[in-house]
């Protein structure tokens, strides 16, 4: 029996220490135990977080909203498909107007063109011959006649 009351008294021996540091550690609280984490300030400090929090909440809704808004207007895949299909014709068109002007005039012939042009006579050498012309025509038919 003597045992029995030894292992008993080991017990609550031991049921004494746990229970000292049991009370130790709730007699810690999260106010004033020290430095941090376990600050008096964890409140202060808490409450700016809520504050940024809030902020941050406030960004987030505008960016949702931004994106709702983006993707209402984005094209879709079918939607580009449509545009190809309709830009079809347009491109048949294109090469079509292209081959017809292969053989038109291009710029270095039409600038050929225009320098010949340039050279021609201007309407007042033109009228400076026709004058002799007359000129002559007046006077030489006296010239003959005596």
């Amino acid at each position: 029996m003597d045992a029995a009351i030894d292992r008993t008294e080991e017990i609550k021996r031991k049921f004494s220490k746990v229970s000292e540091a049991i009370d130790k550690i709730s007699s810690s609280s999260l106010d004033g135990g020290g430095g941090p984490p376990h600050d008096s300030d964890m409140e202060r400090r808490v409450t700016r977080l809520e504050d940024k929090m809030d902020g941050v909440q406030v960004t987030l809704n505008a960016i949702q909203i931004t994106l709702a808004e983006m993707r209402a207007s984005m094209a879709t895949k079918d939607d580009i498909s449509s545009i190809r299909a309709d830009l079809s014709p347009i491109r048949a068109d294109i090469s079509s107007i292209k081959a017809s002007l292969e053989g038109k005039a291009s710029a270095s012939s039409v600038s050929e063109l225009k320098g010949r042009i340039d050279s021609l006579p201007g309407i007042a050498k033109i009228s400076a011959v026709v004058a002799l012309i007359g000129a002559a025509l007046k006077y030489l038919p006296g010239i003959f006649s005596h």
